[in-house]
């Protein structure tokens, strides 16, 4: 935070490669993060490789500020680990440097399957995983993968990856927590909301020994006060 500026509600995505974990598939996380991303962006060229059906159209677009936002936002979907390694070969085939994201969701759901031999998953998700990391250095662009569940194949994204975010949704809006990030507050119309890691970033703790003093009236037995 600079100055009295409030600190924002959702991470940049910086050039590399970010894990973002997400409590479910299908998660508003992801899709708010895409749309804020697109919104700074000055071409919006995006590439999206889905795996288990985590592109919302509705959700994405509920979340626009006009549509020309995901104009240029080019989504592929694969149905088996060797259509999702082509999707990919093809995305890094396509990404130029106007490409503003590259999104693969859920990235190991299908190298899961039963259907495909696990030492020859586990090869061709690790190539995957790593033209992914090549792609984001050679052209500087974000690469963002997500995972919803652990296990051997997010081991194996971890080890690719420059940074990890985690997220989940409360009643007053989705946290994303990093390394170096945190949501604080939340934006609602006409005021916001803080958290308490917020108050104690911008004040401190108490230390051992200090009193806390309780101004009078506000914590009147229920009924009896102003609330009641």
């Amino acid at each position: 935070m600079t100055g009295n500026r409030l600190p924002e509600t959702i991470p940049d995505l910086e050039p590399g490669v970010t894990l973002l974990e997400t409590p479910r598939r299908r998660s508003a996380a992801l899709q708010q993060l895409v749309v804020s991303h697109l919104v700074d962006g000055q071409t919006r060229q995006g590439w999206w490789v889905d795996s288990g059906n985590a592109f919302a159209t509705q959700s994405l677009y509920e979340l626009t500020p006009g549509d020309h936002v995901l104009e240029h936002l080019q989504v592929g979907r694969a149905f088996t680990a060797y259509q999702h390694g082509s999707l990919v070969r093809e995305t890094i085939r396509r990404t130029s440097q106007r490409t503003e994201l590259v999104v693969v969701s859920n990235a190991p759901y299908y190298y899961r399957d039963d259907e495909v031999q696990r030492t020859t998953a586990e090869r061709l998700f690790a190539s995957v995983m790593e033209l992914l990391e090549r792609l984001a250095e050679a052209c500087s662009v974000p690469v963002l993968v997500t995972i919803s569940e652990e296990d051997a194949f997010t081991d194996v994204v971890r080890e690719h990856a420059d940074r990890e975010l985690r997220s989940r949704e409360t009643t007053e809006g989705i946290v994303y927590v990093g390394e170096d990030f945190e949501t604080e507050v939340f934006w609602r119309e006409g005021y916001f909301q803080t958290t308490i890691p917020y108050w104690v970033r911008l004040l401190g703790v108490l230390g051992d020994g200090e009193d806390v003093y309780e101004a009078p009236g506000l914590y009147e037995e229920p009924g009896l006060g102003a609330w009641g």
